[in-house]
């Protein structure tokens, strides 16, 4: 499964840190993005126009378990997140959060 969250394009609280947050499925181990705003950077100004960051993460999922537990973890303060989308497989590409760039 591929999970696809998306989060405000905000500075970090404390210098010389950044906005991470982390997400789990099924109680595997956590996966952490950071985001790390450079002022009028090129990536930063696709974030402010796009009012969003998109984090991309993949876990391997046991199909034949009925329910899944998603845990996002909280890294640093301010962050703030819009919306997640689960991909199963065959996610199809929509007008909304389609141009949001992806955190590494």
């Amino acid at each position: 499964m591929t999970l696809h969250v998306y989060s405000l394009p905000v500075f970090p609280i404390y210098k010389g840190r950044g906005t991470r947050f982390g997400v789990s499925v099924d109680g595997q181990p956590v996966q952490v993005t950071n985001n790390v705003p450079v002022e009028y950077s090129k990536e930063w100004k696709d974030h402010v126009l796009q009012n969003g960051v998109k984090a991309t993460f993949t876990f391997p999922i046991d199909r034949s378990r009925e329910k899944h537990t998603l845990t996002l973890s909280c890294g640093d303060p301010d962050v703030m997140i819009q919306r997640i989308i689960a991909d199963w497989g065959g996610l199809k590409q929509t007008y909304v959060g389609s141009d949001i760039r992806i955190l590494k």
